[in-house]
């Protein structure tokens, strides 16, 4: 499922269902690029490849949660991973929201050392196109609910540098959602 997520006041939608009017690529996405400005592309690594037409047409900014929802147990040069990467090597309209360890880790926290080379490895090779958030109040957590300390440690070991930091948690959300406000 691929949920929209968009400012106060707005509906969630998915995109999905919104695409779903249209069979053609490009009506899908000034279908999408119509009813929002902006969103956040929850799901994204299990369809990336199928949907790949729809996502790299669309001429908005868009969010994707979780890291692209990597594998975590794979390389960081596997192949859902790699895919991932290609579509923001390429797309300057994509961005990554570096969230999720609580979802995708299998070591688990408090340090959830296996998350982190993946969100750090996207903080350092796109450092301009990322934003941080620890996914409260963790929608969908039936496990467990992850303690936000742990998550809020993660910010150094994901962007271990000031300027990583400053970029990261400051600069890019402000230009992000406000530059042009």
């Amino acid at each position: 499922m691929y949920r929209a997520r968009w400012p106060a006041g707005c509906k969630q939608t998915t995109t999905t269902n919104v695409a779903s009017r249209s069979s053609d690529s490009a009506k899908r996405a000034e279908c999408i690029t119509q009813r929002f400005h902006r969103g956040v592309i929850a799901s994204l690594a299990p369809d990336l490849a199928e949907r790949w037409d729809l996502f790299t047409s669309l001429p908005t900014d868009i969010v994707v949660d979780h890291v692209g929802r990597p594998d975590v147990t794979q390389p960081l040069d596997g192949e859902g991973f790699a895919l991932f990467q290609k579509l923001m090597r390429e797309h300057e309209n994509v961005w990554a929201k570096l969230s999720g360890a609580e979802r995708l880790s299998v070591s688990g926290p408090p340090r959830y050392d296996d998350f982190v080379p993946f969100a750090r490895h996207i903080a350092e090779t796109f450092p301009d196109r990322v934003i941080w958030g620890t996914d409260w109040p963790h929608p969908n957590m039936k496990s467990h609910m992850p303690d936000e300390g742990d998550l809020v440690d993660l910010i150094p070991r994901i962007a271990p540098t000031e300027e990583l930091q400053r970029k990261l948690l400051v600069a890019n959300p402000m230009r992000l959602y406000w530059e042009n406000s």
